[in-house]
């Protein structure tokens, strides 16, 4: 009986993800050059020559990135989540920015998710705007191993946010404003995937684009870590499958 209820609770959680779910780009398509928006409609065209390719989107670090049909603003003060999932080898560092994951171009504020010395990063303006006055959220894990990993970043609406890889907490809580700029201007864009501002490209492959209207908790963050291989019902289905099977043992 415990299974079921275990069953139970799971699918409780994962329809409390979806309810709150604003964008995901699942790049999972198999032709053409469109990276569908399977909620929020916001759809991204493969440009440069990228390409779906193992249920990810693939970009070569020289000219590929995804172009979205419509600017994503998502504001310091309010709950929100980006997940992501990235495999690749990219090293490359563009001193202040970073190899971009997402993010915007332009010389507009924003914030952008890189890949700084290899580790999962949040940069951000400041009120001053410019290097060396951005705020940097650096995880503490290397993610260019050519394996997937998760990469979270959860803001909150007080204008702190933290950083995990693969459901672990690497940074917790940190402050990304200077003073008090107004909330129109301190916002996290979403505009392009693999390309930020200048002109920095990224290569490897992502996928599972992920965007929350609410700072998502433990529970959900785990359930998040585990999608790509195996997927989200595959993760919850085999905990319980194992009890039933123990269970019926006895």
């Amino acid at each position: 009986m415990r299974w079921i209820f275990a069953w139970i609770i799971a699918v409780f959680i994962l329809e409390s993800i979806s309810a709150v779910e604003i964008h995901r780009w699942q790049m999972n398509e198999t032709s053409g050059n469109i990276a569908y928006d399977s909620i929020g409609g916001v759809n991204g065209v493969l440009n440069g020559g990228a390409s779906f390719s193992g249920g990810a989107a693939t970009f070569d670090g020289v000219n590929d990135y995804v172009a979205l049909n419509s600017v994503i603003r998502l504001h310091d003060t309010q709950d929100w989540t980006i997940s992501l999932f990235y495999k690749g080898t990219d090293a490359s560092d563009y001193v202040t920015y970073g190899s971009s994951l997402i993010g915007v171009n332009s010389s507009d504020w924003w914030g952008l998710i890189t890949l700084m010395n290899g580790k999962a990063k949040y940069l951000h303006a400041t009120s001053n705007g410019y290097h060396p006055t951005w705020d940097n959220l650096v995880g503490t894990t290397s993610v260019i191993d050519n394996q997937w990993h998760n990469i979270v970043i959860r803001n909150h609406s007080n204008a702190t946010a933290d950083i995990f890889v693969d459901g672990n907490l690497e940074v917790s809580g940190s402050s990304l404003l200077d003073g008090t700029p107004s909330q129109d201007v301190m916002s996290m864009r979403l505009e392009y995937f693999m390309l930020g501002s200048p002109d920095q490209y990224t290569s490897g492959s992502i996928k599972d684009i992920r965007v929350f209207s609410h700072s998502i908790s433990t529970a959900e963050l785990n359930m998040i870590a585990c999608v790509p291989e195996p997927s989200t019902w595959l993760c919850l289905m085999l905990p319980i499958v194992a009890a039933f099977f123990r269970r019926f043992k006895k």
